[in-house]
């Protein structure tokens, strides 16, 4: 501003002052007509020189005020066109100007940016091939479009710059016209939309992650706005209402179900938003079948201020299981008065029910065995394989039927029969295991007891012929296959039957007892074996035995048993009870049995008595 005013208004007042001076020297003698007087002269003078003044100063100040304008304009695009960079910078958004006859591109910085050109590049061919090439030709067909037809266009394509990166843009292209419909230019812009594909794509990959979870629950799953009307709905409610996605969205429980239920469900959900706390209920459904029973679990889903937009529910069928809980509450009250004792398990075995029966069998109360497992019965002596062979059937799906020894709270074993069945639901799935047992103790004690008066003597306590006859036959065999010496002992009281006479059979019981607890005293190794051969004569078989080491036995049991001192009156070989016996050993080979060696010892022991008793005789072959 100082410096207009310095080269423009400076020489004007020195002019002036020059032709006042001109005037007064050099005009004035001219113009005397001008004024009589000298201040009219110079008033004159002084008015022409204002005048010429004037004339230079307005046009002066008129060219300062546009030059001021034009700079404050200029200064203002300048400022407008930094903010616009700087917008499109942070916004990643470049302005293109296409001239449609010279194919030149005029740009933003953030267009050159965007596509990694310089401005040397500035031509639509270069641009262009910045295109991703699978995007290349879609690209072009809409350029062209704008070229040839004057279309406008707004699409996303890829780029792939120089360096391999590769970006994805939002291009827009508009066609300006003159008043004729000739096409000027195109103009357009570009945005760089690749963070925020990136951003979509990530939060398209939650979105199918967290469908594909609630498509794979066996729940149904649904989402309502606090309208009532669907949002979402998952691949269980589609199926089991024959609904799909994009058929319900928008629509309320009024347009599927019937208005009965649905009021029913509304009310339920305005329930929900009236309390503001997930509420669990029981809705009944209608379905192909049968109406089903489903628990629902509803939410209210907020916003950040708190504020709810909608109702999620998360809805299980529960029909089996109330169907099932039907038929185990009737099986239970069947169970209740019954005799045999009962128990259902889950599918891992743990116990969910037991009858009063059970409890009063084992001594475990329902709260002692509810969610344990049933081996807490086991006495041991169940063989493994029992189990093995129950697990098997049952998870097959078929009945198993056994015994077990199992044990009560108290520690007492007991016998029982069971039969434990799979339950199986509609679809033929094994839900639990059902097992009804009877207490057969005293039938297993009666078993047993017959099974060893078959085996044993039932007045000493000892083995009997019968099994006699089993042992000298297997340990023949051990003995002819490890090709050792096998040893028998035959034995006889003597004079048993005058003992009988004299002082009865009920002492001879007791006399015969005796002996056989002697017997059971001296023969110690486990594969040694005594039996009562019958009446008074008994039997010791010695594995492994050779003749020397068998004699030495039977001295030894002749002297344990007369020194038992058990009183004998009418004995011929003295005053006590005495025995004869004979031993005989053999080694199994061709041509030999154990029946030989049984008429060895018994041959043995005859000798024995024909030497007068209360002595032992041997063999050995």
């Amino acid at each position: 501003m100082l410096n207009i005013v310095v080269r423009l208004y400076i020489p004007t007042v020195v002019i002036a002052f020059i032709l006042a001076y001109l005037w007064e020297f050099t005009f004035e003698p001219k113009i005397d007509v001008i004024g009589e007087t000298a201040e009219e002269k110079w008033e004159f003078v002084f008015t022409s020189v204002a005048f010429v003044i004037l004339a230079l100063i307005v046009p002066t100040w008129i060219k300062i005020r546009r030059d001021l304008e034009r700079k404050e304009t200029e200064e203002r695009l300048r400022e407008s066109e930094y903010y616009l960079n700087e917008a499109q910078s942070i916004t990643h958004i470049g302005h293109w100007k296409l001239n449609p006859k010279t194919k030149k591109v005029f740009g933003s910085d953030e267009l050159f940016k965007i596509f990694d050109l310089s401005r040397d590049e500035a031509s639509l061919e270069a641009f262009v091939e910045v295109v991703h090439p699978e995007d290349r030709e879609f690209d072009l067909y809409h350029i062209n479009r704008g070229l040839e037809h004057g279309e406008d266009w707004d699409i996303e394509h890829r780029l792939l710059l120089k360096n391999g990166i590769e970006k994805t843009i939002n291009a827009i292209g508009r066609v300006i016209k003159d008043e004729n419909g000739n096409i000027v230019e195109l103009v357009g812009t570009v945005h760089d939309i690749t963070e925020k594909k990136k951003k979509e794509e990530e939060l398209k990959k939650k979105q199918n992650q967290l469908q594909a979870i609630i498509d794979g629950t066996q729940a149904v799953i649904y989402l309502k706005d606090i309208e009532g009307k669907y949002l979402l709905i998952n691949k269980q409610y589609e199926k089991f209402f024959h609904v799909r996605h994009e058929d319900i969205i928008g629509k309320t429980d009024f347009d599927i179900f019937p208005k009965e239920m649905a009021e029913v469900f509304q009310a339920n959900d305005r329930k929900v938003l009236e309390s503001k706390t997930p509420l669990e209920m029981e809705e009944v459904v209608p379905h192909d079948d049968r109406p089903h029973t489903y628990i629902s679990l509803k939410f209210l889903l907020c916003r950040s201020d708190n504020e709810p937009y909608g109702i999620c529910g998360i809805s299980t069928d529960i029909t089996e299981r109330k169907e099932m809980e039907e038929k185990i509450g009737t099986l239970s009250n069947a169970l209740e008065y019954s005799s045999a004792h009962a128990v259902i398990t889950d599918m891992e075995g743990n116990i969910e029910y037991v009858n009063p029966t059970f409890s009063k069998q084992t001594g475990y109360n329902m709260s002692d065995v509810i969610g344990k497992n049933p081996r807490i019965l086991k006495s041991g002596e169940t063989p493994q394989e029992t189990y093995k062979d129950l697990w098997k059937a049952i998870k097959s799906g078929n009945e198993w039927k056994g015994e077990f020894c199992n044990k009560k709270k108290n520690g007492e074993f007991y016998w029982e029969q069971a039969s434990i069945s799979p339950i199986i639901n509609d679809r033929g799935e094994i839900t639990k295991f059902i097992a009804v047992k009877q207490d057969i103790t005293e039938k297993k004690t009666v078993e047993e007891d017959l099974l060893r008066f078959s085996y044993e003597d039932g007045l000493t306590g000892i083995a009997n012929r019968r099994t006699f006859d089993k042992v000298i036959n297997r340990e023949w065999g051990r003995a002819l296959r490890a090709n050792s010496p096998i040893s028998l002992i035959m034995l006889d009281i003597d004079h048993f039957k005058a003992y009988n006479d004299h002082y009865g059979h009920q002492q001879g019981d007791t006399c015969l007892k005796k002996i056989a607890n002697q017997l059971k005293k001296e023969i110690r190794r486990s594969s040694d074996f005594v039996a009562r051969y019958g009446g008074e004569e008994f039997s010791v078989v010695l594995p492994f035995t050779d003749s020397n080491d068998a004699s030495k036995v039977a001295e030894k049991i002749r002297k344990s048993i007369e020194a038992q001192k058990i009183p004998h009156e009418k004995s011929e070989t003295g005053r006590v009870i005495t025995i004869s016996a004979g031993s005989a050993t053999l080694k199994p080979g061709k041509g030999l049995s154990s029946e030989m060696l049984i008429k060895q010892a018994d041959g043995c022991l005859y000798a024995a008595k024909k030497e007068g008793r209360n002595r032992v005789e041997n063999l050995s072959i």
